[in-house]
């Protein structure tokens, strides 16, 4: 891992006549008329840092303790940041190596788990979350204060609690985090309501909102999440600024992928959708845009883009072995021990010194079935749709 000063970073893309481009200043590094030569190790990681195709700010949340890191990603090269105070900590990683890491955090759901889809509005997601929100803090409430009423609300109740988490940017609440990531778009509670009760989540009562007896487990899920990735992904398309707002929820029994997008959904996915999906949304850009076509003032970006859930691939007449299933407490990340401090962490940085989490050489989650990779000739399961050995797209 590498450790230098915000500022050094721009000044050594300077020296070599290297431009941060829009990307690379969302990371807050500031511009400097410094120059100074590359620092021993940076060869690599400056040309991803300065000019990523994609940048995918993550907001990792594991039982409620959040954390900050982007990833950046040029060609098949992935760099994961961090910026503890006035450092900016980069290590060069794989990026078929990343996407396991984080989807193998996320654990195993259960086969025999059902499947469950709901499209929805980011407005209606958003006050989906608020609600569970709600549940989660009443049933806090109620425990200090067994004679209040456990559960109540009203659209006015709803505006009321996330203008307050919103005004304490608490993002450990899904309805804070959810909102972040759509870059200060309000949501829209009236709209939202009548989208829940029109899809037959909620019922109406005068003023007073109940949740229906088919839609209670699926709130009560959202209200004990265990693991929770709000990625918001920028890339460029042939010169396009575009964004993916996302979020994958660990709750009990499931995995769920919410697409923030102004056509949204909620659905419970399996281990292996996830793995494609974060490699999908962590290398979405094609190319880096020219430092010619450079945003001169501050532009609202355009709306957001979906990354498709993939369709699960049946296993094979003859599957490959299996690893054992995990605990069932696969959800709750192991520890692991700073290669640097010797400090105990569960996050992806070490607390004491900011190293990174080793990323351990974990085998790709098998989807039944083998084919040979296009461009290196490594096996790779079948509708894979990139190579955990060179990253190649299968597809």
């Amino acid at each position: 891992m590498l450790k230098i000063s915000k500022k050094s970073v721009t000044a050594m893309g300077n020296a070599t006549g290297m431009k941060a481009n829009p990307i690379a200043e969302l990371l807050n590094l500031p511009a400097s008329d410094q120059t100074m030569n590359i620092e021993n190790g940076w060869q690599e990681l400056l040309p991803v840092v300065l000019n990523p195709h994609t940048m995918a700010a993550v907001i990792a949340l594991t039982n409620d303790e959040p954390e900050f890191f982007s990833v950046l990603t040029k060609d098949r090269s992935s760099v994961l940041c961090g910026m503890p105070d006035d450092l900016f900590t980069a290590q060069l990683f794989g990026l078929p190596e990343m996407a396991v890491d984080l989807t193998q955090r996320l654990g195993i759901v259960p086969e025999e788990v059902p499947v469950i889809r709901q499209e929805l509005s980011a407005d209606a997601i958003i006050t989906f979350f608020c609600i569970a929100d709600h549940i989660k803090r009443s049933k806090l409430e109620y425990m200090l204060n067994p004679d209040r009423k456990l559960f109540a609300v009203t659209q006015e109740m709803i505006a009321a609690r996330f203008a307050d988490i919103q005004a304490k940017d608490d993002i450990r609440w899904l309805s804070a985090l959810s909102s972040k990531l759509r870059i200060g778009v309000q949501p829209d509670f009236a709209a939202g309501l009548k989208e829940l009760i029109v899809a037959g989540l909620l019922t109406r009562d005068g003023e007073f909102l109940n949740i229906t007896e088919e839609s209670s487990v699926f709130f009560g899920e959202f209200t004990e999440s265990k693991v929770v990735y709000g990625i918001n992904s920028i890339f460029y398309t042939e010169g396009r600024l575009n964004f993916q707002p996302l979020m994958f929820i660990r709750t009990p029994l499931f995995i769920w992928y919410c697409d923030l997008s102004d056509k949204g959904i909620i659905a419970s996915i399996n281990q292996e959708q996830v793995l494609y999906m974060l490699l999908e949304t962590l290398s979405s850009g094609d190319g880096v845009l020219d430092t010619s076509l450079a945003k001169t003032e501050t532009t609202p970006l355009p709306s957001p883009v979906t990354v498709p859930i993939p369709e699960p691939v049946p296993p094979a007449t003859e599957p490959a072995q299996q690893q054992p299933a995990p605990a069932p407490d696969s959800a709750q990340p192991a520890g692991w021990q700073c290669p640097a401090c010797g400090q105990i962490n569960t996050g992806m940085f070490c607390k004491k010194d900011g190293t990174p989490r080793p990323v351990e050489n974990a085998a790709t989650p098998s989807l039944g079935g083998k084919k040979t990779c296009k461009n290196c000739g490594n096996a790779v399961p079948a509708g894979a749709a990139f190579c955990k050995n060179c990253g190649a797209k299968q597809q």
